[in-house]
């Protein structure tokens, strides 16, 4: 990989094609779990489960998929870690809530 290929996944991984910062919090069997610091549209706390190219919205507080689709089996795994990781998870997205309201 050269610099330009390294640039490009550094920016990939802290922003997202609509320019909103995001932050990886895990990566679990290739299913990137994503917090994105200024969203709107979203009041329920979720995360967001990344596999090739597509996406599902999965809510902190049931652990029930909100929006999109993945591959059934990543998103069983990326389910399964939001609710044995939940209040690691809620940590993360109120801290940034608070960050924003200060902004």
């Amino acid at each position: 990989m050269n610099i330009f290929e390294e640039l490009n996944q550094i920016l990939l991984d802290y922003f997202t094609e609509e320019g909103l910062l995001q932050q990886t919090v895990a990566v679990v069997e290739n299913v990137k779990i994503i917090i994105h610091t200024k969203e709107h549209g979203h009041n329920e706390p979720h995360v967001h489960a990344k596999y090739q190219g597509k996406e599902v919205v999965i809510s902190l507080i049931t652990g029930e998929v909100l929006c999109g689709y993945i591959n059934p089996k990543k998103t069983k795994i990326a389910k399964e870690f939001v609710l044995k990781k939940g209040d690691f998870l809620i940590n993360i997205w109120n801290r940034i809530a608070k960050c924003r309201e200060c902004a």
